[in-house]
């Protein structure tokens, strides 16, 4: 099964690796687990001012905030009887599409991402997506609201091999997770206009209302990951059960 993909990826100009976006890294020493990331930004809409931005995001929510608030809810998983708390480590840097085509020729290692940013165009349809589920590279669009709308947080999931929900209805289930993808049915809340009938035009889920719940969290599988002697681990797991395709 692991060749057959290794030679279909090949087939499709992809190597390998393009299944790991993130390293996590176990301290037993302070019982923390950090999933570090670096991603490199680069395309038309890549500047300084939108890298730091939709990064920021990306720490914000994975580490238990919000746009909405100053609430944070840290987050834990329990390994062989300890409880271990999970952070994130996200950091970027702005290259040129010359320098991200350089670099992803020499097979990156699996903590480094590769984000082309667009301007877009909502009205025409642009929506931020990630190569395929697990995936270091995607396009991502600055018309989607980045840096503000979760879209990035969102997407970033997928890169860690999260896909959306089984259920298209959350009703009943609270906060929306962060992997709740746009038209999930939701309390009325958590939708673009509260007063609106479920599933219906302004009725369904605001990207703005997502966070990062501990259900998330549980989904990386941390609680039974096997770490190398130096601790770390590629969020590279499950890869083999999805089909390629763009994810959004």
């Amino acid at each position: 099964m692991k060749s057959m993909l290794i030679i279909m990826l090949a087939l499709l100009g992809l190597s390998s690796n393009t299944f790991a976006s993130a390293i996590a890294h176990l301290d037993q020493d302070t019982h923390t687990i950090t999933i570090k990331a670096h991603i490199y930004y680069y395309g038309p809409a890549a500047n300084e001012e939108s890298a730091k931005n939709t990064t920021a995001e990306i720490n914000r929510y994975w580490n238990g905030g919000s746009n909405l608030d100053q609430k944070i809810e840290p987050f834990t998983i329990t390994r062989e009887y300890d409880i271990y708390s999970v952070n994130f480590d996200v950091t970027s840097e702005v290259v040129s599409e010359a320098a991200a085509a350089a670099l992803l020729r020499k097979a990156p290692a699996p903590e480094f991402n590769f984000i082309h940013l667009l301007q877009g165009n909502t009205a025409a349809g642009d929506r931020s997506f990630m190569n395929n589920l697990c995936s270091n590279q995607g396009t991502w669009y600055l018309s989607d609201d980045l840096g503000k709308s979760t879209t990035a947080p969102h997407e970033f999931g997928h890169g860690f091999c999260l896909p959306h929900p089984d259920q298209g209805d959350w009703r009943g289930k609270g906060q929306p997770g962060i992997m709740c993808p746009r038209g999930t049915i939701v309390e009325s809340r958590f939708q673009w206009n509260p007063s609106a009938q479920a599933g219906q035009a302004g009725g369904t889920l605001s990207p703005y209302t997502r966070r990062v719940i501990q259900e998330n969290i549980n989904d990386l599988g941390l609680a039974n990951r096997a770490f190398d002697s130096h601790g770390n681990s590629p969020i590279v797991e499950n890869a083999l059960s999805y089909s390629l395709g763009r994810v959004y």
